[in-house]
């Protein structure tokens, strides 16, 4: 499957600045694959050190000094294999398994810059390591779910992609291809972007699809929508084994009460905007930020929730106008977030959920606003805005300009708060997400000041980051 992190990996070989690289991620998200491939078309050779599978065999390594010559040797004579310094690939796989291999990428770094070193793992571990951090020794990427423009690559179909970008290029707006990419849209809801699932979820469709051709049999689809979701409830139950594992049983039961409270509260928002999250009645005893922030820090960090700040004000710098106990959370991948709900596929395809489409869309949007725009600017900037009595789900700083954008779960209404934060923060771009076309709205202010409203359908949402 292809992914935009791809090509940020070619820009990191290619750098005259180049240090070892930490990719970093949600587990599951693809990040050991991705650095294989990576690796397999880009350098001489890929030497894999898997500090899971093979830990008792390389950690012993890292136990003596980290003089890379050294380190070098002991892996060459454990891997079978030289290493080629100036050609070669090493892969530090689940690298948080091995606190002195972080540690030893100072060292390699600054005596052996030469040489391409790659570490995969989860963020979390790294930082919980008792060992010094290579501070500013490091690359970082941070690698997500596949995104819907990921998901339709990586349907075997040859015109799909082309036709989304026809639509995106606003070449095409015609009503047959817009229903086509609903209906993925809709699949995508389900399925969502890990990529094992979503790899096993394609595969099957084909397999039963040509099955069908001679056996005439129903719902093939449907089926291999029932195991995605199967396998999207082993998953989170893997993650809770993390919790465990990195941060002790007491704790992991915080951690646990409140990733499983942050769908439930997302539930409860009918026909409008998902609410600031609540403290209060998620963990029994405790109802404040400080009694919360511990467990929301962690999953924020371990990848697996989006943390959006309130804004007061739409203006420089955002963050400025945002409280540390004022946010709103997201589930970081929408099937995952559909499979905690309970929600069957049969309920999504059908769109028969009521209001419970408003929030979803607005998962769906953080999800591929989250992670578009670090992967465009490398850095947080996905804000929310409200005041007493009109709200706006998320805005983006993009390139020094502050764009307000609202979702709506069908066709756009008229959008009020739009109107009220165009005419009091003098802006002059807004966007739109529903289900209509594109198309760009010019307009005046109160104050005569010109500015436009663009209206994406949802499934473009990452569009807005190549167009804005």
């Amino acid at each position: 499957m292809k992914r935009i992190i791809y090509n940020d990996l070619l820009k990191w070989k290619n750098s005259v600045q180049r240090k070892p690289l930490i990719l970093k991620g949600a587990r599951q998200v693809g990040k050991s694959y991705i650095l294989k491939e990576f690796g397999k078309k880009n350098f001489k050779k890929v030497h894999v050190i898997d500090f899971e599978k093979d830990n008792d065999k390389f950690s012993p390594i890292f136990d003596g000094d980290l003089d890379y010559k050294r380190l070098l040797l002991q892996l060459s004579l454990t891997l079978k294999s030289d290493i080629d310094k100036k050609n070669d690939l090493i892969i530090f796989d689940e690298i948080q398994n091995c606190p002195r291999a972080i540690t030893s990428l100072k060292y390699f770094c600054e005596d052996l810059p030469e040489l391409a070193i790659c570490c995969a793992g989860s963020l979390l571990g790294i930082k919980l390591s008792k060992e010094s951090f290579p501070v500013g020794k490091v690359n970082f990427l941070e690698m997500f779910p596949l995104s819907f423009e990921e998901y339709i690559q990586a349907v075997d179909h040859p015109k799909l992609f082309e036709s989304y970008q026809e639509v995106i290029n606003k070449y095409d707006n015609s009503n047959v291809i817009q229903n086509v990419l609903w209906e993925y849209l809709l699949d995508y809801y389900i399925v969502g972007g890990m990529p094992e699932i979503v790899y096993h979820f394609l595969k099957e469709t084909i397999e039963a699809e040509t099955e069908n051709k001679s056996k005439t049999k129903p719902n093939s689809k449907y089926q291999a929508l029932k195991m995605a979701r199967e396998r999207q409830l082993d998953l989170i139950i893997s993650y809770k084994n993390d919790f465990k594992k990195h941060s002790g049983i007491e704790n992991a039961i915080h951690i646990e009460t409140v990733f499983e409270n942050i769908p439930m509260q997302l539930s409860q928002y009918h026909n409008t905007s998902v609410k600031r999250y609540k403290f209060n009645h998620v963990i029994y005893g405790k109802k404040s930020f400080a009694d919360l922030s511990g467990p929301i820090d962690w999953l924020s960090k371990a990848g697996l929730v989006i943390k959006v700040p309130v804004a007061s004000q739409i203006s420089h710098p955002l963050k400025s106008y945002c409280k540390d106990n004022l946010f709103k959370l997201y589930i970081f991948d929408i099937g995952i977030l559909g499979a905690m709900l309970g929600l069957s596929p049969e309920v999504i395809l059908k769109q028969n959920y009521g209001s419970a489409k408003g929030y979803f869309a607005e998962n769906f949007v953080a999800c591929l606003l989250n992670s578009s725009y670090q992967m465009h600017t490398h850095k947080n900037g996905l804000y929310s805005w409200n005041n007493k009595n009109h709200e706006i789900e998320f805005v983006i700083d993009f390139d020094g300009e502050l764009i307000p954008i609202e979702v709506k779960s069908a066709h756009a209404s008229r959008a009020k708060s739009l109107e009220i934060i165009i005419n009091e923060f003098s802006l002059r771009k807004a966007i739109i997400l529903s289900k209509d076309v594109i198309k760009i709205d010019h307009q005046k202010s109160n104050s005569k000041t010109k500015f436009s409203v663009d209206h994406y359908p949802l499934y473009a949402t990452q569009a807005i980051s190549r167009s804005t």
